[in-house]
């Protein structure tokens, strides 16, 4: 499942977002975060898996709603020991506390819960064709 953070989408609709200019970012988390439509910024994020790496795109859009166009990422050589129970994109900026939530993304495409136990491996991960959330 993929949700919206409320106050994300209201950072969108008010400008504060722009994806053509700032760094979107994409951060893995354990199960020891939960997803809050009361969560803001970065810094509610727990359970922090590797760091966050900033989505690439010749040209990132927004079209019908849905945020589109960027590339697979990878983090290399993901330390063992946590199992990666979901995505969250957000809007970086240099602190944490004012890097405003986008979306968190709990399944892969084909709606099986995402659960990846890490072992020194890289992780990728591949968006899918029809975008990566939905404003």
């Amino acid at each position: 499942m993929t949700a919206v953070y409320p106050k994300g989408l209201e950072a969108f609709l008010s400008g504060q977002i722009d994806v053509k200019s700032d760094a979107i970012t994409a951060q893995l988390v354990t199960a020891a975060y939960t997803y809050s439509p009361n969560h803001q910024y970065a810094s509610s994020l727990t359970g922090l898996v590797s760091g966050g790496i900033v989505l690439t795109s010749a040209a990132a859009t927004i079209t019908s709603g849905v945020y589109a166009n960027a590339s697979s990422v990878t983090w290399a050589a993901v330390t063992s020991g946590a199992t990666v129970a979901a995505v969250v994109i957000y809007a970086a900026t240099s602190n944490s506390g004012t890097s405003p939530l986008i979306a968190h993304i709990s399944t892969r495409a084909d709606t099986v819960p995402i659960s990846v136990v890490t072992d020194d491996d890289d992780i990728t991960v591949n968006w899918p064709s029809s975008g990566i959330f939905k404003i």
